[in-house]
């Protein structure tokens, strides 16, 4: 028989959740390590998901792009729950090398953590509505298992779906870049040069040379295709400036790591590497190259690019950070990685 729980009883159950997942086994000891892992697993599984149905045609894009949507409304908040358990938990370190080696094992620790994290995400989004009065809960006196339920039928809470939400000719960022990876004509044609370029780094790394002309070219494309990003209210004012230097800025920042993950991608193809360049996915950089690479794509000045790309940084000035809104993880003392934001 089932009975709904009272206040003190949820809120023993709210700290009994909060311990359990606050104490997930992370991928490595080491926190550069962790978080090179966790960023590849992501980056990856996107990818994974987009390739995996590349043999079945046009006819099942549609579905393919609905799950990847409601994918990514899961995994982002698993990722920020996973990535804030490892900076609160490791302190910073420096590392031996530039390019960490892949391991097999971490890399199934990384997918485990982010996958325990979409449960929590699910509790946590649950005992909200319950807050919020929108739910119930109940406990089974038989079995002891806890349930969730709406006090209406009507669901107040419905995952995105990005497909409905389309408008007129232009493309979220995420389905632009699973159409390129479905089909490399998608691109400039002056990407293929990129791509016939690239060569393997130290055995097996992809590198490959980032050219101006060609980003401002993706750049072009994707300012006709894409939406930019408008998860900033217009009337909001930053130190360095509005709200339309802020997106402009943003947006040449996806471009930069949509220039990555297709330059690694195509490249590997290439090179018939195993696994697609899958060590070569997480983008990174040194902030004085990237600050450079984003003032030439978005035609704002070094200084501005600079003290915004600050604000950037995962947990600049904030106690709690949203990865969409602060991209960047400080991956040693002297490099950051940039995550490509494709919410």
């Amino acid at each position: 028989m089932d009975r709904l729980l009272e206040n003190s009883e949820i809120t023993a159950l709210e700290n009994e959740v909060d311990l359990y997942f606050a104490g997930l086994d992370l991928p490595t000891p080491f926190r550069g390590a962790s978080i090179w892992h966790l960023v590849t697993v992501m980056e990856d599984f996107f990818r994974i998901r987009v390739i995996r149905n590349q043999d079945q045609g046009p006819e099942s894009y549609a579905s393919l792009f609905r799950e990847i949507g409601i994918a990514i409304d899961l995994y982002k908040y698993a990722y920020k729950y996973s990535l804030l358990s490892i900076t609160q938990r490791q302190p910073p370190h420096r590392i031996s090398s530039v390019y960490p080696i892949l391991d097999q094992d971490v890399y199934g620790k990384a997918y485990t953590l982010i996958s325990s994290n979409v449960n929590y995400d699910a509790i946590s989004r649950a005992l909200s509505s319950y807050h919020e009065g929108r739910m119930n809960c109940y406990l089974n006196e038989k079995t002891d298992a806890i349930s969730f339920g709406y006090k209406i039928d009507d669901r107040v809470y419905d995952v995105l779906d990005f497909l409905d939400n389309l408008q007129g000719e232009k493309l979220p960022m995420h389905i632009f870049l699973a159409m390129c990876l479905l089909n490399r004509d998608m691109l400039p044609a002056s990407f293929l040069s990129v791509i016939e370029k690239a060569e393997l780094h130290l055995g097996s790394y992809i590198k490959y040379k980032f050219k101006l002309s060609v980003a401002r070219e993706l750049h072009q494309l994707l300012s006709e295709t894409s939406t930019p990003p408008e998860f900033v209210p217009e009337s909001w004012f930053f130190p360095w400036g509005d709200v339309k230097v802020f997106r402009s800025v943003f947006f040449a920042l996806q471009i930069r790591c949509l220039y990555h993950i297709l330059a690694v991608h195509y490249g590997a193809l290439k090179l018939r590497r195993d696994g697609f360049g899958v060590e070569s996915l997480c983008f990174i950089t040194r902030l004085p190259e990237l600050i450079h690479d984003i003032a030439n794509l978005s035609g704002h000045d070094i200084g501005t690019v600079r003290d915004l790309l600050q604000y950037f940084v995962c947990g600049h000035l904030v106690d709690t950070p949203d990865p969409i809104l602060q991209p960047l993880v400080h991956l040693t003392f002297r490099q950051c990685r940039a995550r490509f934001s494709i919410f």
